[in-house]
């Protein structure tokens, strides 16, 4: 995937532009890093908490790792929650039918990132 629109900045933002281009192709260098976190969601200097507040509400959120958009997932369905919406959490496990063993080894399975561990219901 190709992230060609910067949907955060103006267009008329040749430097943050240019930073775009440079991390696209591994040529960030020191200054360049400095000035990228200047643009960082975290960074408390850039944005005001209503500011963030504003930005995640409209943002699309692409994370690399299946737990950390499970994770994300979670914290924003908690966000959700309340009094007349409850969200739950349920844990997943797997067992084996074999005498002695009572929890199925993932790695046995083919596919074991594929096994649910845990459920969202709300």
């Amino acid at each position: 995937m190709d992230l060609k629109n910067i949907l955060r900045k103006l267009d008329d933002d040749n430097n943050f532009k240019a930073l775009q281009t440079k991390t696209r192709f591994d040529l960030l260098n020191n200054d360049d890093v400095v000035k990228l976190y200047e643009y960082h969601i975290d960074n408390p200097q850039s944005f005001t908490p209503d500011q963030r507040c504003q930005i995640e509400k409209g943002a699309m959120f692409v994370l690399a790792r299946k737990d950390d958009r499970n994770e994300h997932n979670r914290k924003m369905l908690e966000k959700t929650a309340t009094e007349q919406n409850p969200v739950a959490v349920i844990k997943a496990d797997s067992y084996s039918y074999l005498p002695g063993y009572t929890l199925a080894m993932k790695s046995h399975f083919l596919n074991y990132y594929g096994i649910t561990e845990y459920t969202l219901i709300c």
